[in-house]
């Protein structure tokens, strides 16, 4: 083939060269990974992975005896740290009751009086603080930029925002009065959007509402009176010493502009250093909205990564 040519035209200069150049703040440190046993020892954070099977067998369970049948093929959906939901179930004898079936000596099990009065207690607390409860959910919707979630993804974060497990489930809730609802594909609002996947969506259904404030925007009003400076607060663990330059970079952090995450932020250059504390911030209002305030990393990038979320959780 006969070499392509390029001619100049005579009589019109090139363009000069356009030289981009992008400053930015990071400082390169490097910092060995420091465990915190202490953190670790929290009992509310080593018991929560008990906690949450516990109570879904619970709701599964009845007062009268049930054969363990009903819930062995759940474990995986249930999430016991045990293979098999018998071997769970009587690490707690005070809560599930265990008794011979009528036939081929298999076990069955029942709720013992205090468990069932507990779910009850439940019960009644989420019915006189119902509006309080819901509210985590829909500031979780209100993160997202079209204030929607994949309903699987919402369901596995009831537990966390302290919601009953059942909650979409059961008729007896009416998640309508609460100002949600469930699209699924074919509703006229679903058409609108073709990105997601055809799965089942949990859309916040109230209009014209007051975005709310942050909790790090209340602490700065209580603290400062004001929101023009909104620290982030953090806590070092023990023995923990930062190198200079990472308490100065620490210092300027602090000071920079911060942007709700129920803000719309679109307009913000993300590698920029607002946009990194932005971040942070979210991180910080979701777990806030967590019972435990704490959650499992795969917890966390299942909000990232579902379509139309778009939160941006940072997880290392």
């Amino acid at each position: 083939m006969r070499p392509l040519a390029i001619r100049r035209r005579e009589g019109r200069p090139l363009p000069p060269l356009a030289v981009l150049v992008r400053s930015t703040a990071y400082v390169d440190v490097k910092m060995r990974w420091k465990k915190d046993a202490s953190f670790d020892a929290v009992p509310v954070l080593s018991q929560a992975r008990d906690l949450r099977p516990l109570v879904s067998l619970a709701c599964l369970l009845s007062p009268l005896p049930t054969p363990v049948s009903a819930v062995s093929k759940l474990s995986r959906s249930l999430e016991t740290p045990d293979r098999r939901v018998a071997s769970f179930l009587r690490r707690f004898p005070a809560a599930f009751v265990e008794s011979v079936g009528p036939e081929h000596n298999h076990p069955w099990f029942h709720l013992s009086g205090p468990a069932a009065r507990l779910l009850r207690e439940e019960r009644e607390i989420f019915a006189a603080r119902r509006a309080d409860i819901t509210s985590r959910l829909r500031r979780l919707l209100l993160m997202t930029p079209r204030r929607r979630l994949p309903l699987r993804v919402a369901q596995g974060m009831l537990w966390h925002l302290g919601l009953p497990e059942d909650y979409f489930r059961c008729r007896d809730y009416d998640i309508a009065q609460d100002g949600f609802r469930i699209l699924t594909f074919g509703d006229s609002v679903s058409h609108e959007e073709e990105d997601d996947e055809r799965e089942p969506m949990l859309i916040d259904n109230g209009k014209d509402q007051e975005l709310p404030k942050s909790v790090l925007e209340m602490d700065a009003m209580r603290r400062f009176g004001s929101t023009e400076v909104v620290p982030i607060p953090l806590f070092q663990s023990k023995g923990l010493r930062l190198k200079r330059k990472i308490e100065v970079w620490l210092e300027e952090f602090q000071m920079l502009p911060y942007v709700s995450p129920y803000e719309d932020f679109s307009h913000i250059d993300r590698s920029s250093d607002v946009s990194e504390k932005r971040v942070v911030g979210v991180l910080h209002e979701l777990l806030s909205l967590f019972v435990t305030c704490s959650a499992e990393r795969r917890r966390l990038l299942c909000v990232d990564a579902a379509p139309g979320a778009a939160i941006e959780v940072p997880c290392v």
